[in-house]
């Protein structure tokens, strides 16, 4: 990986920052206080005069209520508690999940059924 590279992905990173926080409609000011620094050290990291350390990344994930892997553009999709982030099988894990839906609601409301006979057989 080149030194072009890594800073092209540290840039992407600290954009997607920005934009959750702005989505949050925070100013820095309002991540500064949330993460313990003051505003003029949290802009340092977001104008990228400070560097980034991943303590301190985890702590803008936890504060942003965001995945570490968001925010460095990966899309990731939690089903059954995994994470699926090729689309093919993600495509194959929704469909077996309609699948068994479908089926666990037939078999509750036969079981409803079965429920209600009894109580009458009472």
């Amino acid at each position: 990986m080149t030194e072009n590279n890594i800073q092209d992905i540290i840039d992407q990173v600290i954009e997607n920052i920005i934009q959750r926080r702005k989505k949050k409609g925070w100013t820095y000011e309002n991540m500064a206080l949330e993460l313990g620094l003051s505003p003029a050290a949290y802009h340092k990291i977001e104008s990228q005069t400070t560097k980034l350390s991943l303590k301190r990344l985890l702590e803008i994930c936890e504060v942003l209520e965001v995945e570490i892997a968001e925010l460095f553009g990966f899309s990731t999709h939690k089903i059954y508690n995994q994470e699926f982030r090729d689309h093919s099988a993600n495509k194959l894990i929704q469909n077996i999940y309609h699948d068994n839906k479908e089926l666990t609601e037939r078999y509750i409301n036969r079981l409803e059924k079965e429920i209600e006979q009894l109580k009458g057989k009472k």
